[in-house]
């Protein structure tokens, strides 16, 4: 995914807002000479309002949405996933502090939305700053989707360069995320790893899901 931050701002290393769009290549549907290509536009914002010298309460919210086939040649679908960021930020000590989100969702084509669309998850990291523009995390991740519940741990880092144009922003498996500067815009690769699913109603049909 080609990442164009129209407006970034950092605090403590969070991004303020962040806007992405990507298109895979050709996914085969098994057992069939048929394909698709998913279009994906996501666009988010993130805001960390101080409480003291030692906590901060988060803020946010993420919008995207994934343009598909969902079966050989029918028509193209638009998913949607829609949450909220609330949590507190908290530093121990020059060296150690921890970051703790809960990300309710919203996750559907959007068509009669009801509580089956809705899904809790969340995360909770650990960090370790090495040095001034290195920082090493540790934690997990968890949420409810529509096939049952997945949590995994997380394991990464965040990297700046000493003339602040290369960053890395890793928290795998879930996600990555490497960026040049290039003056008036950025480029970069954007990964995120996390198995999606979204709730699909249609009429006169029971609910199902991908």
């Amino acid at each position: 995914m080609l990442l164009l931050p129209l407006l970034t701002s950092a605090q403590d290393y969070v991004d303020i807002f962040r806007i992405g769009y990507g298109e895979t290549f050709n996914n085969d549907f098994e057992g069939t000479n048929s394909s698709t290509r998913i279009r994906s536009f996501e666009v988010g914002l993130t805001f960390p309002v101080v409480l003291n010298d030692n906590h901060a309460f988060i803020t946010g919210a993420d919008f995207s949405t994934n343009n598909l086939q969902l079966f050989p040649k029918a028509e193209r679908t638009s998913l949607y996933s829609t949450n909220i960021k609330l949590g507190l930020a908290s530093t121990y000590s020059e060296r150690w502090s921890s970051t703790v989100v809960l990300l309710p969702k919203i996750a559907s084509d959007y068509n009669n939305i009801s509580s089956d669309d809705f899904y809790l998850g969340g995360f909770a990291l650990l960090k370790l700053q090495k040095k001034e523009n290195l920082i090493y995390r540790f934690g997990f991740y968890g949420s409810q989707e529509a096939f049952g519940f997945f949590t995994t741990p997380i394991i990464g880092w965040y990297y700046l360069s000493l003339n602040k144009k290369f960053e890395m922003d890793m928290s795998l498996p879930i996600s990555a995320d490497v960026s040049y500067d290039l003056g008036k815009t950025t480029i970069g690769m954007d990964y995120f790893g996390i198995g999606r699913s979204f709730n699909i109603k249609k009429e006169n049909q029971p609910d199902t899901y991908v």
